[in-house]
């Protein structure tokens, strides 16, 4: 993918985008930044790059680029080496830390389309649960949700829609594996993962269900993910660090025994905005993410899972997850994905 760069310097009135004659309608669309120096197909962006920097006298001094983990600059190793080449008086510095933690307080305007958002994958997943029968396939599963999606009002976005439904054993140890033809059964655990995007902010959110009925231990297992959940969510505060919402959450799987089947122990959660995973992670005490405290108008996705029990077999039992998406307000917290219980979906009854 060729680089698209915003320069960003002390003026902000002096702020340009270089990219692509074809993709900068897009970009226009969705940025502040009204001014645009494109190129084409045998143009070297590098190159404009560095002359859009000279003629804001941004040559010498410190650049601050994202170069940190689980960033996506689309500028290969090459290309950042031309630009230190080309420009051998400027410091290049890790931006990363400081473009997250703006990125991570949300402003009105993008918590009005992340709860958007938020309300159309609720919308979709009722939809899914609502025409559950045993034989429905996993990929016609999808078709409902997204079906549902774009007759509540969502527009097909460049951001893919990401719908996971999986049931049986051997679909519990692959949660990522794109929908099957594998028809789900009665009194399997179903899990419905996933999420959409509206103008490019994302959704996550997670419930289960079973067609008929659970054993027990699916039941007490599913309901013990669910307080961890409620617990959690109880313990985001502003101002109180996320790792307090994995230390409540592991409380309960510990009084459970289910504290050693966790999925992901280092971490119940995340941020969520224009990427999927965005930071802080809500992590255990102590790390760096951890220690991160919550602020109003973050939006975090909390998702405690465990699979199954002990043994090597806790696999084959299901996959437990919940996972709701909310707004860090001043007060508490505001739980976006509330129109749809967490507690495990029963269709069929006995």
């Amino acid at each position: 993918m060729l680089p698209i760069v915003a320069v960003i310097g002390p003026d902000p009135a002096s702020s340009t985008v270089i990219d692509t004659a074809t993709e900068w309608g897009s970009v226009e669309a969705a940025t502040w930044i009204e001014r645009a120096e494109l190129y084409g197909p045998h143009d070297d962006p590098i190159e404009k790059l560095v002359s859009a920097l000279r003629r804001r006298g941004m040559a010498t001094g410190r650049l601050g680029l994202e170069l940190g983990s689980g960033r996506l600059p689309h500028l290969s190793p090459s290309d950042l080496g031309r630009l230190r080449m080309l420009l051998p008086d400027a410091a290049f510095v890790d931006a990363s830390d400081l473009l997250h933690s703006v990125r991570a307080i949300k402003s009105q305007a993008e918590i009005n389309v992340l709860r958007r958002s938020a309300n159309l994958i609720v919308h979709a997943f009722q939809a899914v649960c609502q025409s559950l029968r045993p034989g429905l396939t996993e990929v016609e599963l999808t078709r409902i949700a997204s079906s549902a999606i774009l007759e509540a009002g969502g527009t097909p976005d460049l951001n893919p829609t990401v719908l996971i439904f999986m049931a049986g054993s051997q679909r519990y140890r692959a949660p990522l594996l794109p929908a099957t033809e594998r028809p789900v059964g009665r009194d399997e655990l179903i899990s419905l993962d996933g999420g959409c995007s509206v103008q490019g902010y994302h959704s996550d959110f997670a419930r289960g269900a079973v067609i008929g009925r659970g054993s027990p231990e699916v039941i007490s297992q599913f309901d013990a993910v669910v307080q961890a959940l409620t617990a959690a969510e109880s313990a985001i505060r502003p101002g109180r660090p996320v790792g307090d919402a994995w230390s409540a959450a592991q409380v309960v799987l510990d009084d459970a025994g289910l504290g050693d089947a966790a999925v992901n122990p280092i971490n119940i959660g995340h941020s969520i905005g224009l990427d999927h995973w965005e930071r802080p992670t809500i992590a255990r005490p102590g790390s760096e993410m951890g220690d991160v405290r919550a602020r109003p108008g973050m939006v975090l996705c909390i998702e405690p899972q465990v699979a199954g029990a002990h043994g090597d077999d806790s696999w084959s039992r299901g996959l437990f997850l919940v996972e709701d998406q909310i707004l860090v307000t001043g007060s508490g917290i505001e739980v976006l994905t509330a129109a749809f219980s967490p507690e495990l979906y029963v269709i069929g009854g006995t």
